[in-house]
């Protein structure tokens, strides 16, 4: 998700959907830089993300929890589908 900052300006003009190219310039220019990411840190991202979620949704596993062989046996099936 892309994160704008967008001055009074910017906003009227938006809101009034006038748009001029000088005002589009500006609000790329206001864009967060771009960098590749590692397959390592999206694993990560994904994996707290997906925490919190269930924190918030209140579906948190609990600490030593041990997942039924037949549910192993599911997951290891989908893992290699995909």
């Amino acid at each position: 998700m892309m994160t704008w900052r967008l001055t009074t300006r910017t906003r009227r003009i938006l809101e009034t959907g006038q748009r001029c190219e000088e005002e589009v310039m500006e609000m790329k220019r206001q864009v967060v830089n771009k960098k590749p990411v590692s397959a390592k840190a999206i694993k990560t991202i994904v994996s707290r993300s997906t925490k919190a979620s269930a924190h918030l949704e209140h579906r948190s596993v609990p600490e030593g929890f041990v997942r039924s062989e037949q549910a192993e046996r599911f997951l290891a099936e989908r893992r290699r589908r995909s």
